[in-house]
């Protein structure tokens, strides 16, 4: 992906998502301008989700992100 704001350079943003086993995703990023990378991981435990990235940017340092999710049962109708 990229972006081309008219008073700035170009942006280019790229990643890869890798599913190795039903259960758990893999992912890695990274973007320029300024050169920043991302990496995460996701698992699906049934009715629980849960994902964790991690970013590294030049000026704003380690930001680490959590997300959860519960799956309600869906009701029988």
């Amino acid at each position: 992906m990229g972006e081309k704001p008219s008073t700035e350079k170009a942006l280019v943003r790229t990643g890869i998502e890798y599913h190795p086993i039903k259960q758990l995703w893999l992912r890695a990023g990274i973007a320029s301008q300024p050169m920043s990378s991302s990496f995460g991981f996701g698992l699906d435990l049934s009715s629980l989700r849960m994902d964790f990235a991690a970013s590294f940017h030049p000026q704003l340092g380690f930001t680490p992100n959590i997300g959860l999710t519960y799956l309600f049962p869906e009701k029988s109708k």
